[in-house]
């Protein structure tokens, strides 16, 4: 499994961000990906009924059958389907590229958010090599293909603390096991620290039952 450090993330998004256009749409597929930690066909699916800025909340309820670019097709399974929470600069960053989508005049009788200027659903092929162009202008430390950029928002969701319950739930996993055996080693690497830190808490604990002990008792007068 390949990921982006929070570093790389980080800096990525910055990149994807400087082109924010829709003759690039794969670009800001990058960013949602980021953002949302959806699949590629998902994100490829998604209309602009989809996208509630005033609810913070994006809906994915379909996927784009990206091997044929034949039309939409029903998400993996029923857990798939999904309504997440977005944060406020994502939506602001899709108004943008709503702006410039409408200078285009593409023909666009589905509502599409992802329709380059020859009318079709970016590939997953564009999409990747879009994003190794990208980490290479970024001297990022690995390179990843676009599906890596799901696990990077798991993983960077993981490492800020957030539940992996609520992880799954976003993901759009069958259950949670699923999550727990994807992001086993990370979950483990971050138990070890837990431990660490439990053990210098005691010991801190332990220090100021010490001090408390040796210190001199005051005689009352």
């Amino acid at each position: 499994m390949k990921f982006l450090n929070a570093n790389d993330m980080t800096n990525l998004i910055k990149y994807l961000k400087l082109d924010i256009n829709a003759r690039h749409a794969t670009k800001m597929m990058g960013i949602v990906a980021l953002y949302t930690g959806a699949h590629f066909a998902e994100i490829a699916g998604l209309t602009w009924k989809d996208i509630s800025p005033d609810f913070g909340t994006i809906s994915i309820n379909k996927a784009w059958n990206t091997l044929d670019n034949s039309g939409f097709k029903e998400t993996k399974n029923e857990q798939s389907k999904r309504i997440i929470r977005a944060n406020p600069e994502l939506f602001a960053l899709l108004d943008q590229y709503h702006e410039s989508q409408n200078f285009l005049r593409v023909a666009n009788p589905l509502g599409l958010v992802f329709i380059g200027p020859n009318g079709k659903v970016p590939s997953s092929n564009a999409a990747n090599n879009m994003l190794h162009t990208a980490l290479k202008n970024i001297n990022a430390s690995k390179d990843i293909t676009f599906h890596g950029l799901r696990h990077t928002h798991a993983s960077y969701l993981i490492y800020k603390g957030v539940s992996i319950y609520y992880i799954s739930q976003r993901l759009g996993h069958a259950n949670y096991t699923i999550t727990m055996n994807i992001y086993s080693h990370m979950l483990h690497e971050m138990e070890a620290a837990e431990k660490s830190k439990l053990v210098v808490a005691l010991d801190e604990l332990n220090g100021a039952l010490s001090k408390t002990a040796k210190s001199p008792s005051r005689k009352h007068s």
